[in-house]
């Protein structure tokens, strides 16, 4: 016995020194109030309703194209000068009035032949 304590629950002189040597400097340390009160000006991730997870993050991210890969791509100011060469659509033919337009025109080989009939 040392100290009234049972030998077995003391550490000799070389077990506490590796024990102390691995424990924090209590300078280096906050106290238990100061990480309360540190805890307490953070955000309560129940409080948080318009975040993401980071898997959630990832994934979104995951679909957004990379710097190096948008290489041959316009930027948004490119985009508007191109789109305001562009025809409006009130003064185009969509495809299928196109072809119904072309579906009532002579064909050229019909004229031709037509023509060749009346010379």
């Amino acid at each position: 016995m040392i100290n009234n304590a049972p030998a077995p629950d003391v550490y000799i002189k070389p077990e506490a020194n590796e024990i102390f040597d691995t424990k924090a400097d209590k300078s280096d340390t906050y106290t238990k109030t100061e990480t309360d009160t540190l805890l307490d000006a953070k955000a309560d991730k129940t409080d948080i309703l318009d975040a993401y997870i980071k898997t959630e993050t990832d994934t979104k991210l995951d679909f957004k194209a990379n710097v190096s890969d948008s290489i041959d791509s316009y930027t948004k100011k490119e985009d508007d000068a191109i789109l305001l060469l562009k025809a409006e659509k009130s003064d185009t033919y969509s495809k299928t009035e196109t072809d119904t337009n072309l579906d009532l025109k002579a064909d050229k080989a019909e004229l031709d032949q037509e023509r060749k009939q009346f010379f």
